[in-house]
């Protein structure tokens, strides 16, 4: 299988949205945009302050974004100190799900209801402006 052309898996160098302004979008054509992934360096090294301040650290962050209203409203995120409504898309329909800080770290992506997406995620290296990530079919 291959993606855009490329062979899986594939090492890209995900440049930082905050200088770049450039993400990566894994999705699987089968599911449509009924709900795909959103991976990004999210850097900081700029020195200007941003929305990044709740972010543990610096790093790769994964995102799961569920653009269905039935699946966002029947498998809501986890959690996090404020209950998100019936509706409310903001809340209910962007989730991070990883923030990848150093060398090696993986994270199987998973979807809202639970089931395998069947992606892998892998930092190459640490958080710079331009992070190796492997992203792989499992």
């Amino acid at each position: 299988m291959s993606a855009g052309g490329r062979r899986w898996p594939y090492t890209l160098a995900l440049a930082a949205v905050e200088t770049q302004r450039e993400i990566t979008i894994v999705y699987d054509p089968a599911r449509g945009d009924r709900e795909y992934f959103i991976v990004e360096n999210r850097w900081g090294g700029t020195g200007n302050a941003n929305y990044d301040g709740t972010l543990p650290s610096p790093g790769v962050v994964i995102w799961d974004v569920v653009q269905d209203p039935t699946l966002m409203n029947q498998f809501p995120p986890p959690y996090t100190g404020q209950l998100p409504v019936s509706g409310d898309w903001g809340r209910l329909a962007v989730r991070r799900i990883a923030v990848l800080n150093a060398s090696g770290q993986t994270k199987d992506l998973t979807y809202a209801d639970g089931s395998p997406a069947r992606f892998r995620i892998t930092t190459k290296s640490g958080p710079k402006e331009f992070v190796n990530t492997e992203i792989a079919r499992i």
